[in-house]
């Protein structure tokens, strides 16, 4: 029995020393080494050495559970974020391909004007000997540059009376250095009428400009390119208006034949005669505005794509090629729509006003798409100060809003027009004839396709 006693204890002693070494044996927990002997121990606090090495209290464990990926949820947010980011982009990138092509064509259209500028000069064309302008009544002087033509008369020569004579003439024959102003655009006027056109015809549509009627107004003129002199003009219709194709449409964009293939190279395209095409965008006019002394301003004007249409039936009736700025008051008198708010300095601010209501002179009533304006438009203000023509040429910088009238809660009236304010950037415009310190209102003209203008001041060639 005594050594049944002793296997006992030998096992219980065991089980002692197999429990104190799973302790710590910094004296936490629920064991202690001490000589009272161990404590009871709970079932649920004896653990395994791996268990009690993960929760050390240097490694506190979390109170939720790890997760592992992200939720279908989030992905679906973060593709809308990126998507977001790419419109923009995507917004960005045409925003620049539209500058692009902005900056193309006024690059091209500097380089139409110097080529014009130079093309004027070497063929003489700045002579009015040589520009053929619309007479149709005789002048105060008696010149012999005005005797009657006596039949069989020349293309375009009309009878209008026994003694008097309707037709092209030379300006610089009738008026001299006092021709005022013109605007030197044979291809408009051998576009739009034909030698069956009769004078009325031509001189509600051709012989001025701009072409609405009852605004102050300028010659327009062609060219007859092989003579400066004799009377009457006599000329080969169909040759002159060849030639001024020619010479009034730039031939920079070149019409190409692109193949299928992109290995091969594109090949240039010619006509049946053999001259090389050209797509014909670019086009020019030219203003001129005498000074008396033998010199002039003169602006080239380079369109793309120009609205060739006459007033008789324009492509777009609410917004014709040409558009006058120019309003009828409530005494039926027609007056200037360039309303210079801004005082006039570098152009500024400026108020355009057009009819809102039918005139007896003007014409039909203008609609709010007659003052379609937008950033890089060209506007032609001009006016008449101490008996000179002022021609002026002003790029649009910018546009408030749209159309209005000039009291938005009043209706439409002959007191009411239009109106559309907008920044011009360009000279000075000071002309006061009333000599009251303010700033004279002007005509314009709105020219439908213009991209680029340069002007420079040079002797006529007499």
């Amino acid at each position: 029995m005594s050594g049944g006693g002793n296997v006992a204890t030998g096992k219980n002693r065991f089980q002692m020393l197999r429990i104190v070494a799973l302790q710590p044996r910094t004296g936490l927990g629920w064991f202690s080494a001490s000589p009272r002997g161990p404590r009871p121990v709970p079932p649920f606090a004896v653990r395994s050495p791996l268990s009690a090495l993960c929760s050390s209290p240097s490694a506190p464990r979390s109170p939720l559970p790890g997760r592992h990926g992200v939720g279908l949820l989030e992905v679906l947010i973060s593709m809308f974020i990126i998507l977001f980011g790419l419109l923009g982009v995507a917004a960005l990138l045409e925003i620049g391909r539209s500058d692009v092509v902005l900056a193309a064509r006024q690059d091209r259209a500097l380089a139409c004007a110097e080529s014009a500028m130079a093309e004027m000069s070497s063929r003489g064309m700045l002579d009015p000997r040589r520009w053929l302008g619309w007479y149709d009544q005789a002048p105060a002087t008696s010149l012999g540059w005005w005797a009657p033509v006596p039949p069989p008369a020349p293309p375009w020569v009309y009878q209008i009376a026994p003694n008097q004579t309707a037709a092209w003439r030379r300006v610089g024959n009738v008026d001299g250095e006092q021709f005022g102003a013109c605007v030197i655009d044979p291809l408009y006027i051998l576009r739009t009428i034909s030698p069956s056109s009769t004078p009325a015809d031509i001189a509600s549509q051709v012989a001025r400009f701009p072409y609405v009627p009852g605004v102050l107004a300028m010659r327009r003129v062609f060219l007859d390119v092989s003579d400066r002199g004799g009377s009457p003009v006599n000329f080969n219709v169909a040759v002159l208006a060849d030639l001024s194709d020619r010479l009034f449409t730039w031939p920079d964009d070149v019409a190409f034949d692109l193949p299928a293939d992109p290995q091969l190279r594109p090949k240039r395209l010619f006509d049946a005669v053999g001259r090389g095409l050209f797509e014909g965008n670019y086009s020019w006019m030219a203003t001129v505005a005498g000074r008396g002394d033998g010199q002039a301003e003169i602006s080239v004007v380079v369109f793309y794509q120009r609205d060739f249409s006459p007033p008789a039936s324009p492509d777009e009736p609410e917004k014709p090629g040409e558009r006058a700025i120019a309003w009828t008051d409530s005494a039926n008198m027609v007056q200037p729509g360039v309303v210079f708010v801004g005082g006039g300095w570098g152009g500024g601010d400026v108020r355009l006003q057009v009819d809102s209501v039918a005139s007896s002179i003007l014409g039909p009533a203008k609609s709010p798409a007659y003052l379609d304006v937008r950033e890089n438009d060209w506007l032609l203000v001009y006016g008449i100060s101490g008996g000179q023509w002022v021609l002026r040429w002003y790029r649009v910088i910018a546009v408030a809003g749209e159309p209005t009238l000039l009291n938005p809660s009043q209706p439409p009236s002959n007191t009411n027009p239009w109106t559309r304010s907008v920044t011009l950037a360009g000279p000075d415009w000071r002309i006061d004839n009333n000599n009251d310190g303010v700033v004279d209102n002007a005509w314009g003209v709105l020219c439908t396709g213009v991209v680029g203008v340069s002007t420079q001041v040079t002797r006529l060639d007499q």
